[in-house]
Order: C-alpha cells, then structure tokens, then sequence
C-alpha cells in the first residue's frame, strides 16, 4: 500500500518485470530535524492520487516519527503539476531562481517548504 511505504509497485505481465507507480525521495538531515522531499510519478498514472498519498505519508513520517521542524522541495518552475502537488500538500513557495541547477540541469527552481504543524496532513 502507497501510504504504508510511500511508493507501489505494479506487475507489468506482458514484460514480467515490476516498475514503479510512484517514487517519493526524502533527504534527511536528521541533527537539524529538517528534509527534503522529491517524487516522480510514472505519467501513465497520473492524476489517479498515488504522488499525493505517497507524499503525504512520507511527511507524516518526517513531522510525527522523526520529529522534522520543516521539509523542503525544489521543482522546476514550468512542473507545473509538481508545484500544484506541493501546494495542494500545503507548502509555501518562497523564490524562483533562474537558472539554478536541478538534478544536473540548469532551469528555473521554484523553492518550497512546509512547517510541521501548518498542514493538516
């Protein structure tokens, strides 16, 4: 189940491998209680609530379990769904940075973040 693990896999018969429905990446840095989150959601399932369910458990787990003050996103100003993703889940946008690296590629960022206790996850 998403919630449980924060990802799915779905068995694909045809190619008898597995492939990922959704993947949600967390960075931590557990001294300062602070993390970073990121998630790619295969296109075939878009719009169906997978990256909204796996994101959401994912920050449960950094806000309740770990005791994180504050996790942050990065996303390209033009993932136009990732950042109706992120607001949907409550973050904040604080800045676009023009051509600022993001995963090894130079795009407009939009930087994000969400307080423990300013959403109701």
């Amino acid at each position: 189940k998403l919630a449980t693990h924060g990802f799915a896999s779905k068995s694909d018969a045809r190619h008898r491998k597995k492939h990922r429905l959704c993947r949600c990446f967390f960075q931590l840095n557990p001294p300062l209680r602070v993390g970073e989150i990121a998630w790619y959601m295969d296109p075939s399932y878009w719009n169906r609530g997978y990256a909204f369910e796996a994101a959401t458990a994912v920050l449960r787990y950094a806000f309740e379990t770990l005791g994180f003050v504050r996790v942050s996103a990065q996303i390209a100003e033009d993932n136009h769904a990732s950042r109706h993703l992120a607001e949907k889940l409550g973050f904040e946008l604080h800045a676009i940075l023009p051509q600022a690296n993001l995963g090894g590629k130079v795009v407009d960022v939009a930087y994000y973040s969400l307080a423990n206790g300013s959403a109701s996850l």
